[in-house]
């Protein structure tokens, strides 16, 4: 409309100028897709064939397509995302992928240059139709960098197993992959382990599945995983003990992170604490996720964790990030503080046991002293990231003064909970600003803490899941 009434000299000049624009705003324009479909619209009437129900005869597929400005837009991508509904096209004629993918004059190489790609895939996925899909998606993007695979409903080991390991076997570029949770069965894992790149292998987000026992089955085989510095998995506790048993490919580790759904009294946690700080001493993050099983353990029999559980890891000196969950508070006292700042001055994210099950009697002196926050903004320069849930038995009124955005010089992240409510203070370019959830109500810090102590606002929030609360185990969790 900006050109519309303007005469031919004007458009000739603007054309002009905007020239050598274009090749770099249509690179960026088509780098990311979050749909095949943009692609498929130019070899094919999408519409049509969405009408039609997925039905399209294959002598008309490719009548009149243009290669030249297909290629031409292909290769920009970069990164793509296959949502189910795009992949809902090829349930019905399974064809139509092969043939878009292979039959053109430019060989197999669909989109040669992506390197990574976000594939969804849902309950409505047959086994014939995933022997036809994968290999299809073999030509798609042969030199894959980074694989994500979603999950939208659950779906069992065995249903895509064979056809889905048989493709990451093949892309023998790949060096990062991540798996829906409680999917790593044996032959995937095999797969994984051939590749000679792969350097992460994880979790997409932390689910509340119920565990099962054949997506649990990581192994490191021998002559396998030659590059893995970054692993997240589920696991039990006894089981995760014995796969980290010392070795090279262990202690080659940077980045843990372990989502156990249950764990018992064979092995401690103390006990896998202490294994970790042995076998893997070059970590950089550890992040673990212990959640005892309630259905066989007595509720006395699970108490809070103690410093132990950190004296373990006191080998990791290069540990930047540290996060544990537990169903109970972690009780952290002044001399306490002092060993975490000697032991990792740089840390950078340090959230420990923040959202506790506050269905169990928490017993009103577990957890952190208020007056813990200005000691770690000493020790702990370099905090981005802080998580504490403070006891009850602390009076909140002290003398001196408490400025989050003054004292933690980096700080971008604050999560403090007490007595069932939760304070989440953000700020950006450590500016404050309030960070409001569903069910929250803004409270200022000056009268919660200290006079004087910040004109920012943050979040107060039931911590009862039931009423709106985020704290209900750890679905946040993203790794």
């Amino acid at each position: 409309m900006i050109f519309a009434f303007v005469d031919e000299a004007t458009l000739a000049a603007c054309a002009l100028v905007c020239r050598p624009w274009k090749e770099p705003a249509l690179d960026e324009l088509w780098k990311h897709l979050d749909s095949l479909l943009p692609l498929f619209g130019l070899l094919f009437d999408v519409e049509a064939l969405l009408l039609g129900g997925g039905e399209y005869p294959e002598n008309l597929l490719m009548r009149g397509v243009d290669w030249l400005k297909f290629r031409s837009y292909a290769q920009r991508v970069r990164s793509i995302d296959i949502e189910p509904g795009s992949l809902s096209l090829f349930h019905v004629n399974m064809a139509l992928l092969a043939v878009a993918s292979i039959d053109h004059p430019f060989g197999s190489l669909f989109l040669p240059h992506v390197h990574r790609l976000e594939l969804g895939l849902d309950f409505k996925l047959l086994d014939e139709e995933a022997a036809a899909l994968f290999p299809s998606l073999q030509g798609l993007a042969p030199n894959l960098q980074e694989l994500s695979i979603t999950f939208t409903s659950p779906i069992l080991v065995g249903d895509l197993e064979a056809p889905l390991s048989r493709w990451i076997s093949s892309l023998q570029h790949l060096t990062k992959l991540w798996l829906p949770p409680y999917y790593q069965p044996k032959m995937i894992v095999t797969a994984a382990g051939e590749l000679k790149e792969l350097k992460v292998l994880k979790i997409m987000v932390k689910s509340a599945m119920v565990a099962n026992e054949e997506g649990m089955q990581m192994e490191f085989a021998p002559n396998t995983f030659p590059m893995l510095r970054a692993l997240a998995w589920n696991s039990s506790l006894p089981n995760a003990f014995q796969l980290l048993q010392p070795s090279p490919r262990v202690e080659a580790l940077e980045s843990l992170y372990l989502d156990c759904s249950g764990y018992d009294d064979h092995v401690t946690i103390p006990t896998f604490t202490r294994l970790i700080g042995h076998a893997c001493p070059r970590l950089r993050e550890v992040s673990l996720i212990l959640l005892p099983d309630w259905w066989t353990r007595a509720e006395s029999s699970v108490g809070p964790l103690d410093m132990e559980v950190l004296y373990g890891l006191a080998p990791c000196e290069n540990l930047v990030t540290l996060q544990i969950g537990h169903p109970f508070p972690m009780t952290l006292n002044e001399s306490d503080v002092h060993w975490i700042g000697r032991s990792w001055r740089n840390l950078e994210r340090l959230v420990l046991c923040v959202d506790p099950d506050l269905d169990r009697p928490i017993n009103p002196r577990m957890g952190a002293s208020i007056l813990a926050l200005p000691l770690l903004a000493e020790l702990l320069p370099n905090l981005t990231r802080l998580g504490l849930y403070f006891r009850e038995s602390d009076v909140m009124r002290f003398s001196g003064d408490l400025h989050p955005q003054h004292q933690f010089k980096n700080l971008r992240t604050l999560q403090l909970i007490r007595e069932g409510i939760r304070f989440s203070y953000t700020t950006k370019q450590n500016i404050p600003s309030p960070k409001i959830g569903s069910g929250g109500k803004a409270m200022n810090l000056r009268s919660t803490f200290a006079p004087a102590a910040c004109a920012a606002e943050i979040l107060c929030k039931s911590s009862d899941p039931t009423n709106g609360g985020d704290l209900a185990g750890f679905q946040g969790w993203v790794c």
